[in-house]
């Protein structure tokens, strides 16, 4: 399986799931080339969550950030 079509499901303590996304998606989804998905990630502009040495972004946070909201 291939970063660009990687999802992962997971459980919140809320108990409703959340999609995962990549920074390649990321990146395609707010038009940002993927060194800015990095760097926002890094300088928490875009909230987003380390699995490992992996970083990964919650769908819906990216929805809002698309929407303009915070």
């Amino acid at each position: 399986m291939n970063q660009e079509t990687f999802r992962r499901i997971i459980k919140q303590d809320s108990g409703t799931e959340s999609t995962l996304l990549v920074a390649l998606d990321v990146s395609r989804e707010l038009n940002l080339p993927l060194t800015t998905v990095y760097l926002y990630s890094r300088q928490g502009v875009i909230p987003s969550i380390r699995i490992g040495n992996k970083i990964r972004f919650k769908k819906s946070d990216i929805l809002k950030l698309k929407s303009g909201k915070k």
